[in-house]
């Protein structure tokens, strides 16, 4: 006679359900209960607050730690808790800075914060304004105390005072033309010529005798004056219009031997330093050249 196993009545299974249900959400219960406690407990630990920050850039220079606690509002007196800081809104407030592009904040335990960024590269002054720069895109920022001295060529655009505020891009013709200047001869002059400055300020004066495109060029002489040699610099503010202003500007490269060698002339021949050497481009097939 085969035997048929017991089979458990519908009540009897329904108290098995129930009793490992209880079992597994009260298990989860509790290890939700216990990891709330630990989070609490963390979040008052004073070993988790931030003692120290790491940062990491792939630029030369980097920002002082002190700055960069300011951006995040850490303070010595008031410590933040490792677990109270919400990285993204710490992001967001290095972002704010007008010197950094890109950032990313990571927490090492038990109090350490790392920090890696990049800076605006200044890529001219923009004499409108104190203490300001300029990157390739046309942004603001300040240069000081943030960067070691540079020899950079200065911008100037006939800006008003309420015209910018750091970490903006300017907007506009004027901006573009510049930065396309200093581009320009930074790849085409030769060695020993130098861009002191590009000012576009009047490149849209409704006068055509004071609209033009104004560049200060800084040429390096080595003359032999009685059996020694001499360091000189031969400054040429170049006037070009806008309309042909590169074609202009090959015109000055093609008489620029020449400028040299007069202006070397006169160095030899008098003891005061030149003025700069005006040449007036903007009438085609014209150079007038005079002294400033």
């Amino acid at each position: 006679m085969k035997h048929t196993p017991d089979r458990l009545s519908l009540y009897s299974a329904l108290r098995w359900i129930f009793f490992i249900t209880l079992c597994v959400t009260g298990s989860a219960s509790l290890a939700v209960f216990y990891y709330r406690h630990i989070k609490a407990q963390r979040l008052q630990q004073p070993q988790y607050n931030i003692v120290a920050l790491i940062q990491t850039t792939p630029d030369k220079e980097r920002l002082k730690t002190i700055y960069l606690a300011e951006l995040l509002r850490l303070s010595v007196d008031q410590p933040t808790n490792l677990f109270r800081l919400n990285r993204d809104e710490a992001r967001q407030n290095l972002l704010k800075s007008p010197l950094i592009t890109t950032a990313k904040i990571k927490k090492i335990l038990p109090g350490t914060l790392y920090i890696d960024y990049s800076l605006r590269k200044p890529f001219a002054y923009l004499i409108d304004f104190t203490n300001t720069v300029v990157d390739r895109a046309g942004v603001a920022f300040p240069f000081k105390p943030f960067f070691t001295p540079k020899k950079l060529p200065e911008i100037y655009l006939g800006l008003d005072k309420n015209d910018l505020e750091w970490g903006e891009q300017i907007k506009g013709v004027k901006i573009k033309i510049a930065l396309y200047l200093i581009d320009f001869f930074h790849h085409h002059l030769p060695e020993g010529t130098s861009l002191v400055r590009v000012d576009v300020s009047h490149a849209f004066d409704d006068s055509y005798g004071n609209r033009q495109v104004a560049e200060i060029l800084e040429e390096s002489l080595n003359l032999k004056m009685h059996s020694e040699n001499i360091a000189s610099t031969l400054p040429h503010i170049l006037r070009l219009s806008l309309e042909n202003y590169k074609q202009e500007i090959s015109n000055y490269l093609a008489l620029r031997h020449l400028m040299i060698e007069r202006g070397a002339s006169k160095i030899k021949n008098q003891s005061t330093p030149l003025e700069p050497l005006i040449i007036d481009l903007r009438i085609s097939g014209l150079a007038y050249i005079s002294n400033g």
